[in-house]
């Protein structure tokens, strides 16, 4: 082994898809809310402000900077919810931002621009695409233990106006400024830089290209299914008025060259990929329902955070052994589904996260989302603004006020590094917490086997206690087909193996999908 370990040339041999799972997938749940804190208001998480902003100044030296995106968008969540709650915010998490790295760490600043005094306050561990849910996840969780009542999470990015100055002050093209490929200057190239895969646009049309076969579709095909998920993202985009680009277009418009939309990496064009040209903000409140309550917010306004998964691969891409699937994705996606008793069917709205097009398309297949319905509430990382890390914040903001007009449950998958970090979360009018546990006990196996067994067990010693009182109910029950105690320990057996079938059932379905993977 070598000193130094770099995951791009200590490759050691590839790493399958199962292996994925039993020891490279951290199946992260961060959700550790159960039945007891959800019926407490005190312990149940809700959003109760969000807010958004966009930057277009005329002279870049006056445009606003990172710090000043993420503060005025948690001024926007606090008017939203009514104003009042910044000084008494309780915890402040911030997504990391690329813009101004100098100014790094921003959570501390940002704190103290709203007037809060929070003890907890701190920045995503990097400029990763999940942050945002992760950070949205960690919030609910800590008011569920009761370690706080309200919590600010908040990102932005002012990619746009940085580039411009860095433009002026060296005297050369804004497209010269590429604060995505800088991050990699000043460190030795790795295996991967070597051969040309730096950046995510280099590594992505491995995805896109191995999916296209996998689905066995044509060049044509492929590039008509990218199109039509892209031609609706920007649709939504331009009802939204928060999103950075208002121009519908159609799904040729979308995947043909022109001049306008140039080639960026087969076969992808402008249009497929992230917009991060931008300066963007985004930021949401949280805090329980009580609080909300005692504020005398209308529940009506109330959206009620439900359960999330995350999972993350290997990061060397070089370790993985297909690029037509992600095995975290997967796991995130479908992680989330069963704590939330759930499936697609039951969404209105659904946030697909879509820095080029082989995410979401893998995505939806996982999810069993119809390329016919939008998979973005906000428009997508092209048309509503590709932020870096943050764009999944004003999928939130987006998603709340969706829910808030209209339908009853939102989900939204977020993704991070090259298909690396994966974490969804479901959003919801109700309470989803008790919902979702209700329908979890009709279709988690585990859940089921469990209930059916503990059943089991006290009809056995009720059946036991009650033979006791045998001959009396021979006497009193003349005629029965069975006697009450011969029917409590008949019931308790045929209980007892319900439960072995599904404990079985569950472990052959474990199995096959390990085999499958």
């Amino acid at each position: 082994m070598s000193a130094t370990y770099d995951p791009d040339t200590d490759l050691g041999p590839p790493i399958t898809s199962l292996d994925a799972h039993a020891l490279f997938v951290e199946d992260l749940i961060y959700d550790e809310r159960d039945f007891p804190q959800m019926r407490d208001p005190e312990r149940i998480a809700v959003i109760v402000g969000v807010g958004q902003v966009n930057d277009r100044p005329a002279d870049p030296t006056q445009g606003l900077d990172s710090l000043g995106l993420m503060v005025a968008a948690l001024e926007a969540a606090d008017r939203d919810a009514g104003g009042g709650w910044l000084g008494d915010v309780e915890s402040v998490a911030v997504v990391q931002q690329i813009s101004f790295r100098q100014d790094n760490p921003l959570a501390r600043k940002v704190a103290d621009r709203i007037g809060s005094q929070a003890r907890v306050v701190y920045e995503s561990a990097g400029p990763n695409g999940d942050s945002p849910i992760l950070l949205l996840n960690e919030a609910a969780n800590r008011i569920a233990r009761g370690e706080i009542r309200i919590a600010a999470v908040t990102g932005g990015e002012a990619l746009r106006t940085a580039s411009q100055r860095a433009a002026l002050a060296a005297k050369t093209a804004v497209a010269d400024q590429n604060p995505i490929r800088n991050l990699a200057k000043g460190r030795p190239p790795g295996y991967r830089q070597v051969y040309g895969l730096s950046a995510p646009v280099d590594v992505y049309p491995l995805y896109e290209n191995a999916g296209r076969a996998a689905y066995g579709q044509t060049l044509a095909e492929g590039q008509r299914e990218s199109g039509e998920i892209w031609s609706r993202f920007s649709r939504v985009a331009n009802e939204t008025p928060a999103a950075w680009i208002h121009a519908p277009k159609t799904p040729d418009e979308v995947i043909e060259p022109t001049a306008d939309n140039r080639p960026i990496a087969f076969p992808y064009t402008k249009l497929m990929v992230a917009n991060s040209s931008v300066n963007q903000g985004a930021g949401f409140l949280v805090a329980s329902l009580a609080e909300a309550r005692r504020r005398g917010l209308a529940e009506a306004r109330l959206i009620y955070v439900g359960m999330g998964a995350a999972a993350k691969e290997p990061p060397s891409i070089l370790r993985r052994d297909r690029y037509n699937g992600s095995v975290s994705m997967e796991t995130s996606i479908n992680r989330t589904l069963a704590l939330n008793g759930m499936t697609a069917q039951d969404f209105d709205f659904v946030e697909l996260y879509s820095c080029f097009p082989c995410v979401p398309k893998m995505a939806r297949r996982t999810l069993g989302w119809p390329v016919d319905r939008p998979a973005t509430v906000f428009g997508g990382l092209t048309f509503g603004g590709g932020p870096i890390a943050n764009y999944m914040s004003h999928a939130i903001v987006s998603m709340v006020e969706k829910l808030r007009r209209e339908g009853r449950y939102g989900f939204l998958f977020a993704n991070g590094g090259f298909a690396t970090d994966n974490h969804c979360i479901v959003l919801g009018k109700e309470l989803l917490m008790m919902v979702g546990g209700l329908i979890m006990l009709r279709r988690h196996v585990v859940v089921y086997s469990q209930l059916i067994g503990k059943t089991a067990h006290f009809l056995f010693v009720c059946g036991l206690t009650s033979t006791f009182f045998h001959e009396w109910f021979v006497v009193k029950c003349a005629g029965w087909f069975m006697t009450p105690d011969l029917l409590l320990l008949w019931l308790a057996v045929s209980l007892t193996l319900c439960a072995m079938v599904f404990y079985v059932w569950d472990a052959v379905k474990k199995l096959n999908r390990g085999t499958q993977a």
